[in-house]
């Protein structure tokens, strides 16, 4: 099979790849641009008010940012997919019009905005309650909110716990946590065991947002990862299907095959998988018994697909 006629694993992921840093980017871009939605003092009268859904109004904005990054990884899937068919230029061009492409970014869009939007609220719920509890006055409240967009409720409540465990001197939970900021666990083990000044206010604050940060960057890099892995190969997929629909490609000349990233830290249910071969349009079986049109397929369960490293290589026969 000449090279122009086969799409490598070293392709595919560079493609991914690419995508990944672009969707990463916006989403954090996203989230600054709901912080930036209101000022401190605006904020901490609609939180007063508990006025939340006006506090998060950049939230659907935030989301058309991600959804354009992703849009763009789906085409470079699309582009992919047709630079392999190694047909005169402009004799193959994919339709964003097609119902398949509109349904992507229709659910695209609309995921992302129950994400951004809907679980945000809840998130920011929590996080205020927890405000109050405190005893923070409404600027400081409106800070907390602030920090804590782009965070899950899981990660929210993690990051609560991580706090009261610095204010209650538990240096196993404080210690044990991987995105913590390590620089600080000497300083954290003297306040703890005595041997230094008790952790200040100040101390705590800065560890616990420095935390905070973690989780926002590593849910930016599993978002951009995900997002990426499954745009970049429905946007292939789909590209495969209008040339079969406009009789440009013989379907039966069309192979796919799984690839998974065997270090030693893949699924047990993906390595089962590599090797596997099927046509557009059927979908691989995992050694679970899922059924998978290409990894990160959103309608497979999450256990198949969150921080899959998997990739599809297609060749033309």
């Amino acid at each position: 099979v000449p090279v122009s006629r086969r799409m490598s694993e070293k392709t595919i992921r560079r493609a991914i790849e690419i995508a990944n840093v672009g969707i990463r980017r916006r989403f954090l871009q996203a989230l600054q641009l709901i912080r930036d939605t209101s000022t401190l003092e605006e904020l901490a009268v609609l939180l007063e008010g508990g006025r939340i859904g006006e506090a998060l109004a950049g939230a659907e904005r935030a989301a058309g940012m991600v959804t354009s990054a992703i849009t763009a990884s789906y085409l470079s899937g699309a582009s992919e997919a047709i630079a392999m068919m190694a047909m005169a230029p402009g004799t193959v061009s994919f339709d964003l019009s097609n119902q398949r492409a509109v349904d992507f970014m229709r659910y695209s869009r609309l995921s992302l905005v129950r994400e951004m939007v809907y679980d945000q609220r809840q998130v920011i719920g929590r996080v205020m309650a927890d405000a109050i509890e405190d005893g923070l006055n409404p600027r400081a409240q409106a800070r907390l909110f602030r920090a804590s967009v782009g965070l899950t409720d899981y990660q929210a409540q993690v990051v609560r716990n991580y706090e009261l465990a610095l204010r209650r001197g538990d240096v196993e939970n404080a210690l044990g946590r991987e995105l913590r900021d390590a620089r600080s666990d000497r300083r954290i083990r003297a306040a703890f065991s005595g041997r230094g000044a008790p952790l200040s206010q100040q101390e705590i604050t800065r560890l616990v947002d420095r935390y905070r940060q973690g989780w926002i960057k590593y849910r930016s890099e599993a978002i951009g990862r995900t997002e990426a892995l499954r745009s970049v190969h429905q946007g292939a997929e789909d590209m495969w299907r209008q040339a079969f629909d406009s009789g440009d490609v013989d379907p039966a000349s069309v192979q796919r095959t799984w690839r998974t990233h065997m270090d030693g830290r893949q699924r047990d249910s993906h390595g089962a998988m590599t090797g596997q071969k099927r046509p557009v349009g059927e979908p691989f079986r995992s050694g679970a018994g899922y059924a998978l049109r290409y990894p990160g397929d959103p309608t497979a369960p999450a256990s198949e697909t969150i921080h899959c490293r998997c990739v599809v290589v297609t060749r033309i026969l």
